[in-house]
């Protein structure tokens, strides 16, 4: 399920660091995680479909371009831990069942990397697949921010190199490649290596979304589906 965490009783601290968060500008240190699979979503392994929290090093992962993929290190860590004061532009994104493949609705966190296809992206950037930050997915076929109702655990899957991983039944998730003397662990992470997949910058993000959703206005228009997710989510 959602692997809840008990609340902090203290207040959480920002703190600022140059180059930070893809929208904001400052970087979090913990208790904070903006990137990462919620707890309780489904990851494509060789057993069938898994929650990402019960994936340990040496199972293996479906990813997009290589087949089954050991996973190399696990690391887990709190998203906020006082969930009331976290702030907007930090807030997991909801995701309905079918926006971005995905068989049922999921919850990513605003700066995790997806990948989509587009005949948008193929006529802007020569792919038809791109990945862009969750983040600029809002508002995009009913997807849109949610602020949970408990803090919960963020599972980090990584591999020798860095994998594009399936979950809930067809979303395509970047995940990195192994932290150098990393095993298995269980807090959070900072100085992931550099993703050799090209990640969209933000203006190239927005315009690819425009392109896709004045795509799927001249087709026929996407019904957003917000049936309950594998979660705990609180949805008001």
């Amino acid at each position: 399920m959602f692997g809840l965490r008990k609340k902090n009783p203290e207040t959480p601290k920002l703190m600022a660091e140059p180059g930070g968060a893809w929208r904001g500008g400052m970087a979090y240190q913990a208790p904070v995680n903006l990137h990462g699979f919620a707890a309780g979503t489904h990851v494509g392994t060789q057993m069938g479909w898994r929650p990402v929290e019960a994936i340990t090093v040496g199972d293996h992962v479906m990813t997009f371009d290589n087949g089954l993929q050991p996973v190399t290190a696990v690391t887990r860590g709190a998203y906020w831990t006082e969930c009331a004061d976290c702030p907007d532009h930090m807030l997991p994104i909801d995701v309905p069942a079918g926006a971005l493949g995905n068989a049922r609705r999921m919850f990513v966190l605003p700066e995790q990397n997806v990948m989509i296809e587009s005949d948008a992206g193929e006529d802007l950037f020569d792919d038809p697949f791109t990945l862009v930050p969750a983040e600029a997915l809002i508002g995009f076929r009913g997807i849109e921010r949610q602020r949970p109702w408990q803090a919960f655990d963020v599972v980090t899957l990584h591999f020798e190199a860095d994998q594009v991983v399936f979950a809930e039944g067809g979303a395509l998730i970047l995940c990195p490649a192994a932290i150098a003397g990393v095993a298995s662990v269980d807090f959070m992470t900072q100085g992931y290596a550099p993703v050799p997949y090209r990640v969209l910058e933000r203006d190239q993000a927005c315009t690819l979304v425009e392109w896709m959703a004045l795509d799927d206005a001249a087709a026929a228009p996407f019904q957003p589906s917000h049936s309950p997710a594998m979660t705990r989510f609180h949805v008001a």
